[in-house]
């Protein structure tokens, strides 16, 4: 008589990760619209159980994934060289877009839920994350690389634009080397621009501390599901 084996049932910790990361990867799949707890439940190997038990709502585990991608750390490259630390800044995006916590940011932005609270909280996560980033062209900045006048955030979305344009539509050309001559193409750009320097609204641009986790404290918004 065949014996039916089930995975070691984990707990604590392990299973909270191990759930939030099936629900980012399943997210990053279907959308929020139409996600499966059924499915978490199989990619994490738990009962569904006890899912419910601990995230009563789809809802509600959506909110705490996306949370987990809040509180991830990003390791923003500071060679000494704006050059450099684009050239190390493409292959980290090369990753980024192709990765589940990603595709799940992307999903709930474009999903059907654009409007929804879970929205809101992904697109803060992503301005959040895009405001760590930017100490890349600070830096450059202050070290003279750039000129005073530089529009930071036009820079930063010209170059994530050309980014996610390459790697998502580039076909053949959306190697690291064709995202490299377009970061070249950009850069020139933004060395030779004059015009009038741009003054925050909330006055100088603070420095964005990069050595430290994107801030979690973001407040429990998650609205039940109509």
């Amino acid at each position: 008589m065949a014996v039916t084996t089930h995975p070691k049932q984990v707990r604590g910790d392990r299973l909270v990760a191990n759930v939030l990361e099936a629900t980012l990867v399943e997210l990053s799949r279907t959308g929020f619209e139409n996600i499966s707890v059924e499915n978490v439940a199989e990619l994490a190997q738990v009962n569904k159980t006890t899912i419910y038990r601990r995230w009563p709502t789809p809802e509600k585990l959506v909110h705490a994934a996306l949370l987990r991608v809040a509180s991830e750390g990003i390791t923003v490259p500071d060679t000494g060289s704006l050059r450099a630390d684009l050239a190390k800044l493409v292959e980290m995006l090369r990753l980024v877009l192709s990765s589940p916590h990603n595709l799940a940011l992307l999903r709930m932005h474009f999903g059907g839920t654009m409007q929804s609270d879970l929205a809101a909280l992904a697109l803060s996560i992503q301005r959040q994350k895009d405001e760590q980033m930017k100490a890349v062209f600070v830096r450059a900045v202050e070290r003279g690389e750039l000129p005073e006048s530089t529009d930071i955030d036009l820079l930063y979305d010209t170059l994530v634009g050309a980014f996610f344009y390459l790697a998502v539509f580039g076909g053949k050309q959306r190697s690291a080397a064709r995202m490299v001559e377009a970061v070249d193409l950009i850069l020139n750009g933004a060395r030779n621009a004059t015009g009038r320097v741009k003054k925050p609204a909330n006055g100088p641009r603070k420095r964005p501390n990069s050595s430290h986790a994107v801030s979690s404290s973001i407040p429990d918004r998650s609205s039940k599901r109509r």
